[in-house]
């Protein structure tokens, strides 16, 4: 079980997590996180870059809450305007927990030189378990031990690419377009190739 020590620097990192209305979801999203920091090879989450290539000059940390405030700000638009409902506390768990296998998908690449140690992210390297599992399968893993939602757990499989299923939810779609979008604007600031540059309609 985490500490409070532990638990109060998850909601420090994360604040968003305090919004999520249902205890028990708020709990176990906290507590993944708590178990996640405790099992990386990173001294700490800021140091974490958002992967390994394209997007290394970013935070993971910075893209996660990125992603999660677009989330946020796509449901509220799709009920003011569209009348459309949407599961809010189902939204703000995914969106926090969406990528939460990543510290454990990367650890720190000593042979790599850190130009700035004021600065973070630090260079990363793939981890044996990044190398070997899909992303998002960790996260999930840890999901289902504590007995939550396949449709949450649908939600966090789904918003990659990787994935060989789709959302099929209001929700998952939010989700997935909140994280390329962020991603883009990452991409875009860096003068990187942005997803949306790549996508061909199918």
């Amino acid at each position: 079980m985490a500490s409070r020590t532990e638990i109060e620097h998850v909601l420090s990192v994360f604040p968003e997590i305090s919004r999520i209305g249902d205890l028990e979801l708020r709990e176990n999203v906290t507590g993944i996180w708590c178990e996640i920091l405790g099992e990386m090879a990173w001294d700490d989450i800021h140091h974490v870059p958002k992967n390994n290539s394209s997007e290394k000059h970013r935070t993971l940390v910075e893209h996660i809450r990125g992603v999660t405030a677009m989330a946020m700000s796509l449901a509220e638009i799709a009920e003011r305007i569209q009348g459309v409902a949407i599961d809010h506390d189902a939204l703000l768990a995914a969106a926090l927990l969406h990528d939460a296998s990543k510290p454990v998908e990367t650890e720190p690449d000593p042979a790599a030189p850190v130009m700035d140690p004021a600065h973070s992210p630090r260079p990363s390297r793939t981890s044996a378990l990044g190398a070997q599992i899909q992303h998002a399968v960790y996260v999930a893993h840890k999901m289902f031990a504590r007995n939550m939602s396949h449709d949450l757990i649908n939600l966090v499989i789904t918003h990659t690419h990787q994935s060989n299923v789709r959302g099929k939810s209001v929700e998952s779609a939010i989700l997935f377009y909140a994280d390329f979008a962020d991603s883009d604007v990452g991409l875009a600031g860096a003068g990187g190739r942005m997803f949306a540059e790549r996508w061909a309609m199918a």
